[in-house]
């Protein structure tokens, strides 16, 4: 691998363009213990499930009700098996990557690793020469996790989110329409998945969640910070708590609801504009998609 050349501004650039990757001093990736740990069980679920009405089936009754029953349990076991074994080969694939740092620049990558069948040629690394670096800082939030229940009853249970936010010198708006862009862009054959770790906040600063409702980055931001607070300044430690929706004004909620979009929960705040806002279902799938720009 060749090193990365010196970029003395902020640029955006295709994997092809950049000609490879450069050797890291440091490298993020998504967590991929979480998907053994969930698609291991539900392999075999679907396995058991499979197999099942023909082990239990007695010769009384209908078959088919256990047929069913099988089709119905192992198909959706089948379903989150192999959604964590395509997160687990794409978080270890060269392209799974989220940070990296090489010495003189942090790269990253605005593509979700569930979306490396990407045309390569398109623009989805941002590179930041570390002297366009103004500051890192780490922003810990006690959020709270928003669903739709039965009956449009809005639940909020709490969890704990970790944030790296990058303040760069630089074009941010050209940041952002990429950032943009890639939450956006779609594969020759018309698939996506509606995740990413990286976003722009509306002050210029991008941020890469690194431990929320979807993401999982390793290592964690306390070995980051000591591996890289020698060449780039770390801002003070950030904590931070979600207030409750409903609390929020119609700004703060939009917010919100951008945020879920953007970890890939499209429908979930779909279901809540509906909530909200006395929307149907059209409505709210236009009013979040004309959100996200």
């Amino acid at each position: 691998m060749s090193a990365t050349p010196m970029y003395d501004s902020v640029a955006i650039l295709s994997s092809e363009a950049l000609g490879g990757l450069p050797p890291a001093r440091l490298e993020a990736r998504q967590r991929r213990l979480d998907s053994v740990i969930i698609g291991g069980p539900a392999a075999l679920i679907a396995i058991i499930a499979g197999g099942g009405p023909f082990v239990l089936y007695d010769g009384k009754g209908p078959l088919w009700i256990l047929v069913l029953a099988a089709i119905w349990i192992g198909g959706f076991a089948a379903l989150i098996a192999w959604l964590c074994l395509r997160h687990l080969l794409n978080a270890g694939s060269p392209d799974g990557w989220v940070l990296r740092e090489d010495g003189a620049h942090l790269l990253i990558n605005l593509r979700s690793h569930l979306n490396t069948h990407f045309d390569p040629a398109t623009p989805s690394l941002l590179v930041l020469p570390q002297r366009r670096v103004r500051s890192l800082s780490v922003v810990r939030e006690r959020g709270v996790r928003t669903h739709v229940g039965d009956y449009g009853v809005i639940f909020e249970n709490p969890i704990r989110r970790e944030f790296l936010d990058i303040a760069f010198d630089g074009d941010t708006e050209a940041v952002a329409a990429a950032v943009s862009a890639e939450g956006t862009r779609r594969s020759k054959g018309g698939s996506r998945f509606h995740h990413s770790a990286v976003r722009m906040l509306p002050n210029g600063t991008l941020r890469i969640a690194w431990r929320d409702e979807t993401n999982r980055l390793r290592p964690g931001l306390d070995t980051l910070r000591r591996r890289l607070s020698l060449r780039y300044r770390f801002a003070d430690a950030e904590s931070s708590e979600q207030a409750p929706l409903r609390s929020l004004d119609r700004a703060g909620q939009e917010s919100r609801l951008l945020e879920m979009v953007s970890r890939g929960e499209r429908m979930k705040a779909v279901a809540l504009a509906k909530v909200l806002y006395g929307m149907d279902t059209t409505e709210a799938m236009h009013f979040v998609d004309r959100m996200r720009g």
